[in-house]
C-alpha cells in the first residue's frame, strides 16, 4: 500500500514564494546592472545652444550661462550628495542642509567644504548644441 505523503499549508507557501521571488530578483539584478551600464557609457550630455542666459537645473547638472559663456557644475552638494535645486541671492542652495555656493561653485556656506565639481564642454556650433563632457 502507498501512503500519501502532505506537506502542510504553510511549507507550501513558502516553497511557492521561493520559486515566485526570483523572477524579481532577476529583474532586480538586470535593471541595475542595465542603469551601471548606462551610466558608465553615457559620459557626455547634449543641450540646445540658444539657452536662456541664467541658472538651469538639469537632472546630474547645473547649466549656468552668461554673456556666451558657460559653467557646468555639478548639481550633487559636496557634503552629503543631495541634489541643488534652488537658486537665490546669487547662490546654489543646497536644500538638505543649507550649503550654498557661488556660481563659480566655490563653497560659500557650510557644511559643505569642498567646492562643486566642474565638468568640462564643447560647442558643436553646425547642430548648435553644447555637449557636456561628465568626468
Amino acid at each position: 500500500m502507498q501512503t500519501e505523503k502532505k506537506i502542510s499549508r504553510n511549507r507550501f507557501f513558502k516553497i511557492l514564494g521561493s520559486i515566485l521571488i526570483f523572477p524579481f530578483f532577476y529583474a532586480w539584478i538586470s535593471s541595475v546592472q542595465k542603469h551601471k551600464k548606462t551610466q558608465a557609457g553615457n559620459r557626455e550630455l547634449i543641450y540646445p545652444l540658444d539657452l536662456s542666459a541664467g541658472v538651469h537645473f538639469e537632472d546630474q547638472i547645473i547649466i549656468i550661462k552668461e554673456t556666451g559663456k558657460f559653467t557646468i557644475l555639478s548639481s550633487r552638494c559636496t557634503h552629503l550628495g543631495c541634489k541643488i535645486n534652488k537658486f537665490e541671492n546669487n547662490q546654489l542652495i543646497c536644500p538638505c542642509h543649507g550649503s550654498a555656493f557661488d556660481i563659480e561653485g566655490s563653497c560659500v556656506k557650510g557644511p559643505a567644504g569642498k567646492p562643486l565639481q566642474r565638468h568640462s564642454y564643447s560647442i558643436d556650433s553646425e547642430n548648435r548644441k553644447l555637449i557636456v563632457h561628465l568626468s
